[in-house]
C-alpha cells in the first residue's frame, strides 16, 4: 500500500467517524430554529422536541453500528496491511472542516453525506424495509440467471458470475447463496468497509478471483461510467463466448453536469444500438419497469425510475 492509498483509507475512516457530529449538528440547527419561534407557533407543534430527541437516539444507534463495522474490519481487505489499526490517528490536531469535526483531513459535508448513502444502502440491501426494492431490481436478475443456467446441464458452482458495482454485496450474496460461483467488484472504500463487515461477520463467504465469466450481472450500474462505451468493452472482454450479460436499471449518468468530469450520455436507443454493434445478441428486453432506490417508505418524497431489463448474449463466434 503506497502513501496515497493509505491517506485515502485513513480519510475514509475519518469520514465515518465524523458521521455522529455531522448528523447531530444538523439536528441542533433545527432545534435552534425552533427556539426562535413564537410561543404560539411552538404550541402548534407540541411533539417537535420529542421527535428531535428520537432522531438523536437514531443517530446514536447509527453511530454504534458504524463503530461496530470499523471494529470488525480485518486486514484481508487491505491485503493484510490494515490501516484501521491506526484509527486513533484519524481524528487529531487539525482544522475543523465543513463537517464540524476536527481532523487532520479536509472533510466536507459532501464527504459525510456518503455515510448517509451507505446507511440507506444497508436498509435497501439488508433490512426488511428494503425487501420491496430488492424484489424490483435483484429478483428479476437472479431468476433470469437461474433459468439460463440449469443445474441439470452444469454444476452451478462451476458457473462464474461477476457483479460489478456490487455496493454492499446483496446481489452477489444472493447469487452465491443460490449455488453459483460469484464475485462482487466494488471500487469505493465507503462501500467496501461495510460490505466486508456484513458479508464476513455474520456469514462465511468465499472470495473467487476470475478473469473470464459465464455471466455478468449489472443492477443500477452501467450509468456510473464517465464513458459507458468503455463498460461495453470490458463486459465483452471478460465474458466467455456464449456468456450472458444481464442488466437492470435506469440511465441516470452519475457524472452528468459535474464540473470537471467528462460524461458520455447516450439515450437508451443509442446505447442499445452500440451494444448491438459491439456484437451482443439481444435475448430479452423489458421497458418502463418502475423501480425505486434507497427510498424511505415513510417519506412523502419518493423518486421512481423507469428502468430497462435486458439479457444480452456474447455469441459463440463473433459475427463481425
Amino acid at each position: 500500500m503506497d502513501d496515497l492509498e493509505r491517506k485515502h483509507f485513513m480519510k475514509t475512516l475519518a469520514v465515518f467517524k465524523c458521521y455522529k457530529n455531522y448528523a447531530l449538528n444538523k439536528v441542533k440547527k433545527q432545534a435552534l430554529i425552533y427556539d426562535k419561534l413564537s410561543e404560539n407557533h411552538k404550541a402548534l407543534i407540541p411533539d417537535f422536541l420529542f421527535n428531535i430527541s428520537k432522531i438523536k437516539q437514531c443517530i446514536e444507534n447509527n453511530n454504534k453500528f458504524i463503530d461496530f463495522i470499523l471494529a470488525n474490519s480485518k486486514g484481508e481487505i487491505f491485503e493484510e496491511e490494515n490501516p484501521l489499526t491506526q484509527r486513533d490517528e484519524t481524528i487529531e490536531n487539525g482544522d475543523q472542516g465543513d463537517a464540524g469535526v476536527k481532523t487532520r483531513f479536509s472533510i466536507t459535508n459532501m464527504d459525510v453525506e456518503r455515510i448517509n448513502s451507505v446507511l440507506k444502502q444497508f436498509v435497501r440491501d439488508w433490512s426488511s424495509l428494503g425487501e420491496i426494492e430488492r424484489k424490483q431490481s435483484y429478483e428479476p436478475v437472479v431468476n433470469e440467471i437461474k433459468q439460463i443456467f440449469s443445474p441439470s446441464d452444469r454444476k452451478l458452482s462451476d458457473i462464474k458470475i461477476l457483479v460489478p458495482g456490487a455496493g454492499l454485496g446483496r446481489l452477489a450474496w444472493e447469487l452465491a447463496n443460490a449455488g453459483f460461483s460469484c464475485q462482487g467488484n466494488e471500487w469505493s472504500l465507503y462501500m467496501l468497509l461495510p460490505a466486508y463487515f456484513i458479508l464476513n461477520f455474520p456469514f462465511q463467504t468465499t472470495v473467487f478471483r476470475r478473469y473470464t465469466w459465464d455471466c455478468v450481472a449489472t443492477v443500477y450500474f452501467i450509468d456510473t461510467a464517465h464513458n459507458i462505451l468503455e463498460y461495453l468493452d470490458t463486459i465483452w472482454n471478460i465474458l466467455v463466448p456464449g456468456g450472458y450479460w444481464i442488466n437492470f436499471g435506469p440511465l441516470l449518468y452519475h457524472f452528468a453536469d459535474i464540473p470537471g468530469e467528462d460524461s458520455i450520455e447516450l439515450a437508451y436507443a443509442d446505447l442499445k444500438k452500440a451494444i448491438n454493434l459491439k456484437g451482443f445478441e439481444l435475448v430479452k428486453e423489458e421497458l418502463n419497469i418502475h423501480s425505486s432506490f434507497t427510498q424511505d417508505p415513510n417519506s412523502m418524497l419518493h423518486y421512481h425510475y423507469k428502468c430497462v431489463f435486458n439479457v444480452f448474449r456474447k455469441p459463440l463466434l463473433k459475427s463481425n
